[in-house]
């Protein structure tokens, strides 16, 4: 008997292709031009090679000295969910009536997760979220 879902968010609870993931992944661009001071193209390179060798993004950034809380307030933190994504009445219907305990883990910022969710109307109906950031091994396992 199923007693609690964990929900991934981000091509999860809207589509992956949304405007959203590719504004994130624009501004995940920028900031790792700006970071390291690369050119584009470098950073479409890097942008490829990096998960062959980390597939966790966070530990990708740190072997580039980067810090997974400058990311989250650079990228995520600039980023108003509610511009991208529209409430689905589905969605809110099934978060409201059912009653098996739900559960968020995600690798986005809380400040970005909590207005996503909030914009979808389901935020309270969690009995828990986990954020990757206060993983020790940033595992969503």
């Amino acid at each position: 008997m199923i007693k609690l879902v964990i929900f991934d968010q981000d091509g999860t609870l809207y589509k992956r292709d949304n405007q959203l993931m590719l504004t994130i992944r624009k501004l995940t661009k920028d900031w790792l031009m700006k970071s390291l001071n690369l050119s584009y193209t470098e950073v479409e390179n890097l942008y490829k090679e990096l998960p062959k060798k980390y597939p966790n993004p966070y530990y990708g950034f740190k072997s580039l000295g980067l810090e997974v809380e400058n990311y989250m307030s650079e990228v995520f933190d600039k980023v108003n969910p509610s511009d991208y994504i529209e409430f689905n009445d589905k969605l809110y219907d099934f978060f409201k009536h059912s009653k098996l305990q739900k559960v968020l883990v995600t690798f986005a910022s809380p400040q970005y997760t909590e207005e996503l969710q909030s914009k979808l109307k389901i935020y309270d109906y969690y009995s828990k979220i986990i954020y990757g950031k206060e993983l020790k091994t940033y595992s969503k396992r």
